[in-house]
């Protein structure tokens, strides 16, 4: 089923806002988040409206790894990019063993709530910006290692823009797949989609709650053009 306007706006400001996080608190591209998307797919066809209350716990059981492994092992951005790359394949794999065949028709309408993941996936984050931490965000955008010296727990928030960024993309999925056939790999369009949109909105140069304004406006653009041209 084609996606209106507005539905594409809100999956295009959500995951590009969460893939812009991630990369400026993280300090890598998250690949690995169409296959959150993919669980939250899956998740509303087997359990329905249970699927949001499983979907903050195997957020943490995925994003908790993916930190570890980028913590350890990973020397920079690249190597952490490749890694998350790595990761979202092997869930991928994982999804395409558990559920024995390619593809599953959601037909449920126990969950409707796409507007309500973009309000609260806003409001999360300019919160985060606008409260005491959002000063210790936007050191880290500016500059990792000089907030590091500065006493800034730059990991504890590597965590936490890994968790959020996985634990939305679950919910998209979740709250996005009515009336779509799923496949491991239903999230990957819509994460090049917000790499781009958020590659886009960083030519201002904006940080923090600026940012995620200019995904905003890069969003809307990007909608009405598929509204129009496709």
């Amino acid at each position: 089923m084609a996606l209106t306007f507005l539905e594409n706006f809100f999956i295009f400001s959500v995951f590009a806002s969460l893939i812009s996080f991630n990369f400026r608190i993280g300090k890598f591209l998250n690949l690995s988040l169409y296959s959150a998307f993919s669980v939250g797919a899956y998740l509303v066809y087997f359990f329905g409206e249970l699927s949001v209350i499983l979907a903050f716990l195997l957020s943490f059981l995925i994003a908790y790894p993916l930190f570890l492994i980028k913590e350890r092992i990973c020397r920079g951005v690249m190597d952490a990019t490749i890694v998350s790359l790595g990761y979202g394949i092997a869930i991928e794999e994982i999804l395409r063993i558990g559920v024995q065949k390619g593809y599953y028709y959601v037909v449920s309408e126990g969950v409707r709530a796409l507007p309500e993941v973009f309000i609260a996936s806003y409001l999360l984050l300019i919160g985060f910006y606008l409260s005491p931490h959002g000063i210790r965000l936007k050191f880290i955008e500016e500059d990792e290692e000089l907030a590091r010296m500065c006493g800034v727990n730059s990991a504890a928030y590597g965590f936490a823009s890994i968790f959020i960024a996985t634990f939305f993309a679950i919910l998209l999925g979740v709250v996005s797949s009515e009336g779509a056939a799923i496949h491991p790999r239903i999230g990957l369009s819509y994460m090049l989609a917000g790499i781009l949109i958020a590659a886009i909105a960083t030519i201002k140069r904006s940080v923090g709650e600026r940012n995620l304004v200019n995904i905003t406006a890069v969003s809307l653009a990007a909608s009405m053009f598929l509204e129009v041209f496709v």
